[in-house]
């Protein structure tokens, strides 16, 4: 453990030797037990035995009304898990985050992770009876804490290219601006120039908060010298390539290394094999007898590929559609990863009307 973290515990403790009672003790004592570590058991003064969920539970046993326990009670929970508190009552994670916020309502972190559970429609129900979608939940954040990049980059993803929105200082930023805030206040998150990068049509450019002009190209790129694995950019570079019409496209990597869109997208299925994406639009690069190797050795054909697709993602309509162009006849039928099997008719129809 980091030394000062052990400092800090030895700082506490030594608090609770002179009052056992100390409940802000009690509660920054439980900041230094290990994140990972959920059965990580710490010896009190008192001789007592305690988890960091029961030193939580016993600071809210003494204290309704401290809001941060109920935070860092949420924090290790799955959305539907629940939690029984020393008065029997149960709680699942949002609710323990909406108590936060009853308990204190300019604290910022529980606006933000209630926003990261909910759907762009959705909305949520705080214990003053007012209701917030995800997008003032983002709003509030910013609003409490301003130099925090992640509610702008989610705030942005929940905008279309050319959508804004107005800040609750009354500032208006659009999807681009939104971005451009998240890489300035953190110039380190490949997800940031990833995002930036979808915004711009090809020849475009833009200014970042450092002066530095850059095209999609670059900052796909700038994306992967921060993270050579990141998926969403190896998809997105991949299909900027094959917008360029040209089947040898292929591009030099932050490494030094030249790859084809091709290669991109299988390092994309290496990454991430539970995505569709890379599987789809490889799949759309290949001409009908065309097959290509995965990074386990095994050969897929254009087809093959489409049911990868779809064995992951069988809400994503557009691949039924494609699969069933694979097709020659109408009455040719074909067996789906779940087992269904539908004709080339019914395939298409499944597209147009899903």
């Amino acid at each position: 453990m980091d030394f000062n973290i052990e400092k800090e515990k030895q700082k506490y403790l030594n608090l609770l030797k002179i009052n056992p009672n100390d409940i802000d003790s009690l509660f920054y004592l439980t900041e230094t037990f290990d994140f990972d570590d959920v059965q990580q058991v710490m010896v009190l003064p008192s001789g007592e035995s305690v988890t960091k969920e029961q030193l939580l539970l016993k600071v809210i046993c003494m204290n309704p009304n401290y809001g941060y326990a109920y935070h860092s009670l949420a924090a290790p929970l799955s959305i539907g898990q629940t939690i029984t508190l020393k008065n029997g009552k149960s709680m699942t994670k949002h609710q323990l985050y909406l108590k936060t916020i009853e308990c204190d309502p300019n604290y910022y972190p529980p606006y933000f992770n209630i926003a990261i559970g909910l759907a762009r429609d959705e909305s949520i129900k705080l214990n003053n009876g007012s209701s917030m979608t995800q997008q003032q939940l983002y709003l509030k954040t910013i609003e409490l804490n301003p130099t925090h990049p992640d509610p702008y980059f989610n705030l942005s993803q929940t905008l279309s290219r050319h959508e804004s929105i107005i800040l609750n200082n009354g500032q208006k930023m659009t999807k681009q601006q939104l971005i451009l805030k998240s890489i300035e206040l953190d110039p380190d998150f490949p997800p940031g120039y990833s995002q930036l990068g979808t915004t711009l049509s090809e020849g475009q450019t833009v200014k970042l908060y450092n002066g530095k002009t850059m095209d999609c190209f670059q900052l796909f790129l700038k994306a992967l010298s921060l993270d050579p694995s990141h998926y969403d950019t190896l998809v997105n570079l991949s299909f900027r390539l094959t917008l360029q019409c040209k089947s040898d496209s292929s591009v030099t990597m932050p490494s030094g290394e030249l790859m084809t869109k091709k290669q991109l997208y299988l390092k994309a299925i290496q990454v991430d094999p539970d995505r569709y994406e890379a599987y789809y639009f490889l799949a759309l690069d290949m001409k009908p007898n065309e097959t290509v190797t995965l990074y386990n050795n095994k050969k897929k054909t254009k087809q093959q590929l489409l049911l990868e697709a779809i064995r992951v993602d069988e809400e994503e309509t557009s691949i039924y559609k494609d699969i069933g162009l694979t097709l020659l006849k109408n009455k040719q039928a074909i067996t789906l990863p779940n087992g269904e099997q539908l004709s080339r008719r019914q395939l298409l129809r499944k597209a147009r009307y899903a």
